[in-house]
């Protein structure tokens, strides 16, 4: 399976936990909680996609470990608040997996969403940028930066 097919698996999941994660706000407390898991697997897919489109046929990681030392080898994902909030939609996630006496508060659920747009913005583009590209083939890309050096001015 290449890049491309990974890539397009890791955003079908964040697709379905989408859904999932809407559902749950329907929930009254404490099962409204797990919207918070739902967001933290959708990022982590969200990486897994953009991982996949990585050079060299892209990095499948498969534990969380394997992914924390994929995002820090990548420059891109240094930037801003993107590892802060991943890491802290994760330890959220966390509380409501193992903490029996944990309930998330309107705050932290808000929290959550926001650390989860935080990581989809700095991701999206770069993923369907990366897309894109494979899509046209490797031929295309040169051919434009060609055409933008040897436009008359």
């Amino acid at each position: 399976m290449g890049p491309e097919e990974r890539a397009n698996e890791h955003l079908a999941r964040v697709e379905v936990l989408r859904q999932l994660a809407e559902s749950c706000k329907l929930l009254p407390p404490p099962a409204c909680d797990w919207e918070i898991v739902a967001l933290f697997y959708m990022a982590v897919h969200k990486v897994g996609a953009y991982l996949a489109l990585g050079p060299g046929g892209g990095t499948d990681v498969t534990t969380h470990t394997l992914r924390w030392r994929a995002i820090d080898a990548a420059p891109q994902l240094k930037k801003g608040n993107f590892r802060k909030h991943l890491r802290a939609l994760q330890d959220l996630s966390e509380e409501v997996r193992y903490t029996p006496s944990f309930g998330a508060d309107a705050g932290e659920l808000e929290l959550a969403r926001d650390y989860f747009r935080t990581v989809g913005s700095m991701l999206d583009g770069k993923t369907q940028k990366r897309l894109n590209e494979l899509k046209q083939g490797p031929g295309e890309k040169s051919k434009k930066k060609l055409k933008k050096k040897t436009k008359p001015k």
